[in-house]
C-alpha cells in the first residue's frame, strides 16, 4: 500500500524484490494453456503425496491416508518429474500391508486399481506437488529473449524459478541451480543476474498465475490477472517448509503485491477484483471430519490439510506458516502451524484485503527478529470463523484496521503482559471492528499502538477474562519505542472465567456446557471487504456473509441463538450430528 517506507521495519522486510517492488514488479505471457477470459477461475489440484515405487511394500493408514502420485510425469527410476506430462494421484484401499508390482503402478482413473499385491483408487489430475510449486510457476525461459527487471522465468532439471536482477537484460543461457550469497543470485554466463526463488519441480504446464511485469526497476507495476486462481490442497501429507519442494517459508509474492503505490489507494480497478484462493479439495479439511461431538483441539494435520513451519528466522524472510506478499489472497479451511513466527505473515509483506475464514491458527513466538503475533494483517483484512491459538505477546495484528468476526482467539501460555487484539495504524480506514468474538488467555483484550486508532461501534457480541476496567500498557507492533495502549472494546463482556468458557481449555475449544459464549452472539451481516470512507461505494470489492456456518461447517444460528466465538454449539446434544463440509466457497458471496 502507500506504505513502503511505513511497513518495511524489520530485517525481513528488506528483500530485494519487495524494496524494488516499492516502484513496480514482473511479466505475463500467455502460458502453453492459454490464460482464462476476465471473471474466470482457475482450479490447480495440489498434490503433494510421494512417487510411487515399485516392489515396495505400502501400508494403509488413516487421515492423512497412504497415497502416491504416479504416471508419465513420473519416473520412479530416478525418483524425478517431467513437468507437463501427465500425473495423477492415487490412495491406497488394500488393508493392511502389500507390495506393489516391480514397474508400472497404478494407472487409469479407476476405484480398484491392481498393482501387485496393492489396490489403489484414483483420486484426481495432478497439477502440482508442492504449495511453492503452484505459488511460483511461471512460463519457460526462452534464449534470446529480452528479460526486465524482476520478469520470472522457469528453467533447468530439477524446475527452478528465477526472477531477472538486472534493469534489463538479453539472455542467452538459461539460469540453473540456486545461486549464491543471501539473495541466492545466479550468474549466466551472458552476463545476466537471476535470483533462485524456488523449485517447482512437476507443473501439468496446464497454467500458472500471472506476475506483475516492470519495465525498469523504477517504474510502475502492471497487473495481468484476469481471473481468480485457487489452490485446492490435498491432505496427502503435511506441508512442511523447506520439505517435499516447499520453499521455507511457503509464500506467495509478486502476482499482486505493489501495484498500489503512487496514491492508488483503492488498489484493484478490476470488477470484481481478482482473488488468489487456497483451500482444500473437497472432504480434504479439517471441516470434513469433525462432528459437532468431536474435540476441536486445535492443529491436528490427521484431521485435514496441515501446513507447518519449524524453522527459525532466517534472513529475509520471517518463519511464517504462510508468508503473504500479495493482495487479495482468501485463506479457507485450513490448518497452519508455525514454531518460530506467526501461522499467518501478511503485516511487513503488503497482505492487503486477505480473508481468513475457518481455519485453524497455531503460531507466534518471542524469537529474535520476528514479530510477536500468532497472525498478521496489511490492510482492512478480516479473520472470521476460525481458532487462533497464540504462544506469542499479541495474538492478532492488524497493521491497518480491519475485521474479527466469530473468532476464538486463545493464550494457553498465558503470556505476561500480552494482548489478544492490537492494531496500530488509522490510516484511509476508520477503525477496526470486533464481533462475537471471544478472547481468552490474554493479559489484556486489545490494544493500539499509534494515535488516532479506534475500535468500531459495530464491535458487539464479544466476552473475554481480561479484567473489567483493563488499561495499561502491552507489546509494540510497529517497532516503536513506546509500548502499545490497552483499550476497553466496545460491546464486550469482561473478566469472564477462561474454564468454564470452554470444554477444556488447551485441548479442547468447544464451549462448556455453561459456558458464558453460548447464546450471546449475533449475526453481523454482510459488507463489502475494503471499502473505506473515501469512496465508501466500493463496486469493485465482493460483498461477503461470515455469519454462517461456523468453523466446522455447522449452520448458525441453532435454535434462533447465536454462540460468540467460532465454534457454534448445536440445538440437540453433541452426539451423531453432521455439519455440512465446506470449503473455499463456504461463506455466502455475492458479486455486486
Amino acid at each position: 500500500m502507500g506504505a513502503c517506507l511505513r511497513g518495511i521495519i524489520t530485517a525481513a522486510a528488506l528483500f530485494l524484490p519487495m524494496l524494488a517492488a516499492c516502484a513496480a514488479g514482473p511479466q505475463a505471457v500467455i502460458p502453453p494453456g492459454g490464460q482464462p477470459s476476465s471473471g474466470g477461475i482457475v482450479v490447480s489440484q495440489i498434490h503433494n503425496a510421494p512417487g510411487w515405487q515399485p516392489a515396495h511394500i505400502y501400508r494403509d493408514t488413516s487421515r492423512p491416508f497412504t497415497r502416491v502420485v504416479n504416471g508419465p510425469g513420473w519416473d520412479s527410476a530416478t525418483a524425478s518429474y517431467h513437468p507437463g506430462l501427465p500425473l495423477r494421484a492415487y490412495q491406497l484401499v488394500s488393508s493392511g500391508a502389500c507390495t506393489s508390482a516391480p514397474g508400472g503402478g497404478p494407472q487409469g482413473s479407476g476405484t480398484a486399481i491392481t498393482d501387485g499385491t496393492c489396490t489403489w483408487k484414483y483420486l484426481s489430475d495432478v497439477d502440482y506437488i508442492s504449495l511453492t510449486g503452484w505459488a511460483f510457476d511461471n512460463r519457460p525461459w526462452q534464449g534470446g529473449s529480452r528479460y526486465h527487471f524482476l520478469d520470472q522465468v522457469t528453467s533447468g532439471t530439477p524446475l527452478r524459478a528465477y526472477a531477472l536482477a538486472d534493469e534489463s537484460c538479453t539472455s542467452t543461457v538459461p539460469p540453473a541451480g540456486t545461486g549464491s550469497g543471501r539473495s541466492s543470485i545466479v550468474v549466466t554466463g551472458d552476463g545476466c543476474h537471476w535470483q533462485y526463488l524456488a523449485d517447482i519441480l512437476y507443473t501439468s504446464k496446464k497454467s500458472y498465475i500471472p506476475t506483475e511485469s516492470f519495465t525498469s526497476k523504477s517504474s510502475a507495476a502492471t497487473l495481468h490477472l484476469s481471473a481468480d486462481y485457487e489452490a485446492e490442497l490435498w491432505n496427502d501429507r503435511e506441508y512442511v517448509a523447506g520439505q517435499n519442494g516447499e520453499a521455507s517459508p511457503i509464500r506467495l509474492q509478486a502476482h499482486d503485491d505493489f501495484r498500489h503505490e503512487g496514491g492508488v489507494i483503492l488498489g484493484c480497478t478490476n470488477s470484481p477484483c481478482h482473488h488468489l484462493i487456497i483451500t482444500t479439495a473437497p472432504g480434504e479439511s479439517f471441516r470434513d471430519s469433525l462432528t459437532p461431538a468431536d474435540p476441536l483441539s486445535g492443529y491436528d494435520p490427521s484431521k485435514g490439510v496441515a501446513i507447518r513451519d519449524n524453522m527459525p528466522y532466517r534472513w529475509p524472510y520471517e518463519p511464517a506458516g504462510l508468508d503473504i506478499h500479495d493482495n487479495f489472497v482468501d485463506l479457507s479451511g485450513l490448518q497452519i502451524k508455525s514454531v518460530h513466527g506467526a501461522a499467518v505473515n501478511g503485516m511487513f509483506s503488503f497482505g492487503n484485503w486477505m480473508s481468513i475464514r475457518d481455519c485453524i491458527l497455531d503460531g507466534g513466538s518471542e524469537d529474535r527478529w520476528t514479530t510477536h503475533a500468532a497472525v498478521t494483517t496489511d490492510t482492512s483484512s478480516v479473520i472470521a470463523n476460525s481458532l487462533v491459538i497464540s504462544h506469542a505477546p499479541i495474538g492478532v495484528v492488524l497493521k491497518y484496521p480491519g475485521f474479527v468476526l466469530h473468532s476464538t482467539i486463545v493464550d494457553p501460555d498465558r503470556t505476561p503482559g500480552s494482548v489478544g487484539i492490537e492494531t496500530f495504524n488509522r490510516w484511509v480506514y476508520p477503525d477496526t471492528t470486533v464481533s462475537n468474538t471471544a478472547i481468552f488467555g490474554f493479559t489484556h483484550a486489545v490494544g493500539h499502538d499509534e494515535a488516532h486508532t479506534s475500535w468500531s461501534v459495530r464491535s458487539s457480541h464479544n466476552i473475554t477474562d481480561a479484567p473489567a476496567g483493563d488499561s495499561g500498557t502491552g507489546p509494540s507492533t510497529s517497532g516503536a519505542r513506546m509500548p502499545a495502549r490497552v483499550d476497553i472494546l466496545p460491546g464486550t463482556i469482561y473478566g469472564a472465567a477462561m474454564d468454564s468458557a470452554f470444554v477444556r481449555p488447551g485441548s479442547d475449544w468447544r464451549l462448556g456446557s455453561h459456558s458464558p459464549l453460548r447464546g450471546a452472539g449475533s449475526g453481523f451481516g454482510a459488507f463489502a471487504v475494503g471499502c473505506n470512507v473515501v469512496r465508501p461505494d466500493c463496486p469493485q470489492r465482493r460483498i461477503d456473509n461470515f455469519d454462517s456456518p461456523d468453523i466446522i461447517g455447522t449452520v448458525r444460528p441453532q435454535a434462533g441463538r447465536y454462540d460468540i466465538g467460532a465454534w457454534q454449539s448445536s440445538a440437540t446434544p453433541a452426539g451423531g450430528e453432521r455439519p455440512s463440509s465446506g470449503t473455499a466457497r463456504s461463506a455466502t458471496r455475492t458479486e455486486p
